[in-house]
């Protein structure tokens, strides 16, 4: 059987867990929050148990944020705020802790954990791997190829039907969708007047969307007067859109898928979580893992 390595977004699994444990007020016995991490812990947990990888690697976004983004576009993310302080502990606690229990835990300043699950899936690919990219991020969407799946946090797989029935387009040509009509949460702006309906017309009558620039008897045959004048004339919000949306596939992470071979070792699981009081991740992965 061919070997297999699970890329999770752990900075987005995270998150969500802090969101749907908060009301927990899960505590260390010194009084440190651990309810996103006890989620995040499970996830995994869960995950392997359905896909069976024979490696996990965990990536995490830094704080700061991914500069050369925020060289294309200045305000890019700057419609979010910094965690708050317990969320905040609980991403740094998770780094530690899951470096600590074995599995492949990797953070580089300056990038997104997006780039860095990028990076891991074509490394793996390289040597003659399948992948498994977990996030509910749709930027991953554009990792799907064959020996890559991508897969949403409760497990379910992102396929090119399933694109195909959501979008009307293909995973390689979500980044042109999110391009042209923005992506909020990112704080991207898209083209005025060009919707979801708009851009997946423009998509699925051109292959190569930067072609159009200069060429607006081209998009005529697509877009209304209206439309074609808007694109054109912020032609630039699409261009710095799809650059920024563009995954990196070549960061230095030599060395992780091999630092991530299943099993775990149960005495390394309960040295790093029973001190945190974390005795059902603690059982979980030792029974799912080790």
């Amino acid at each position: 059987m061919k070997e297999s390595v699970m890329i999770i977004d752990g900075t987005n699994l995270l998150h969500r867990s802090h969101h749907a444990l908060f009301n927990t007020n899960m505590r260390s016995a010194d009084g440190n929050p651990t309810w996103a991490l006890h989620g995040l812990l499970l996830s995994i947990s869960n995950l392997a148990s359905k896909f069976q990888p024979s490696h996990i690697v965990v990536a995490f976004d830094t704080p700061g944020g991914c500069k050369f983004r925020r060289e294309l576009l200045p305000s890019y993310k700057a419609n979010r705020g910094a965690p708050n302080q317990e969320l905040g502990y609980q991403l740094a606690q998770a780094y530690v802790s899951i470096s600590m229990i074995g599995i492949g835990a990797i953070a580089m300043s300056e990038y997104e954990a997006d780039d860095l699950m990028a990076t891991v899936a074509n490394l793996a690919l390289s040597k003659g791997m399948e992948s498994i990219v977990v996030s509910s991020d749709r930027d991953c969407y554009q990792l799907i190829e064959e020996g890559v799946q991508v897969a949403k946090p409760d497990g379910t797989i992102i396929t090119n039907l399933y694109m195909e029935e959501k979008y009307g387009i293909p995973a390689s040509r979500y980044r042109d969708l999110a391009a042209l009509r923005g992506e909020p949460s990112d704080n991207l702006k898209g083209i005025p007047g060009i919707g979801e309906k708009n851009a997946v017309k423009l998509i699925n009558s051109f292959d190569d969307i930067a072609y159009l620039r200069d060429k607006p008897e081209l998009i005529r045959e697509v877009l209304s007067e209206r439309l074609t004048s808007s694109l054109i004339e912020n032609f630039d919000n699409y261009l710095v859109n799809l650059e920024i949306g563009k995954l990196l596939k070549d960061l230095p992470v030599h060395g992780i898928i091999e630092k991530s071979r299943l099993p775990l070792k149960a005495d390394k699981i309960r040295e790093a979580l029973i001190p945190l009081g974390l005795y059902n991740a603690s059982s979980k992965l030792t029974t799912n893992l080790s």
